[in-house]
């Protein structure tokens, strides 16, 4: 809700429907049909939250279609930076003062978090005990899709060795094997053809 009136806000508190978006706009009326018409119970709250979520991804989605795609990867770089920083930090956190976590548990699920930001599962058993970080998601596989799309821009928009780096760490730290495969085909997509002209000289 506060993304929505956010977003107003920077538009004027105006309603913009763009034509080229007209997709998104069927998406979320067959989303809010199927939810209304499919058997079983009719949860009103769930299907309100959620269509606040896709209307709140609209309304930043406009916003970004009025400014130049640079804005957009640099803002996104922005936030991903910090959540690989996020990541490392986590799993250092956890081995070096694990003292300062507090368990949590959400379902049936036990996660060990530090202010909610810091925050991994309470099982450590692979790598010799090393945390899995969960990031905002309470789950690795989810977080590593951020992370490797950190490594994407790292490598093939930026192409900076630092900021690879970090992004290279905190998908490795996640433990999270689609994300470590996914991973080594960026890798090897950004050195195979360097490695080709190399050989040539």
């Amino acid at each position: 809700v506060l993304l929505i009136l956010v977003c107003l806000a920077y538009c004027g508190w105006r309603l913009e429907f763009r034509r080229d978006c007209w997709k998104i706009y069927l998406f979320l009326l067959a989303f809010l049909a199927v939810s209304l018409i499919r058997p079983g119970e009719v949860r009103i709250e769930s299907i309100v939250s959620r269509l606040l979520h896709f209307w709140a991804a609209v309304l930043l989605l406009q916003i970004y279609l009025r400014v130049t795609y640079g804005r957009f990867i640099d803002d996104f770089t922005a936030i991903l930076r910090w959540m690989s920083i996020q990541a490392i930090a986590t799993v250092i956190l956890a081995a070096m003062a694990p003292g300062l976590f507090s368990e949590v548990t959400i379902g049936e699920q036990t996660y060990m978090t530090l202010l909610y930001i810091f925050t991994f599962h309470s099982e450590t058993e692979a790598l010799g005990g090393l945390a899995r970080p969960d990031g905002f998601f309470f789950e690795p596989g989810v977080f590593q899709i951020y992370l490797n799309l950190y490594l994407f821009l790292a490598l093939f928009v930026y192409r900076n060795f630092r900021r690879s780096a970090i992004a290279l760490a905190a998908v490795l730290s996640t433990q999270s094997t689609t994300g470590i495969v996914i991973c080594m085909m960026l890798l090897g997509a950004f050195l195979g053809p360097q490695m080709a002209l190399f050989s040539l000289l």
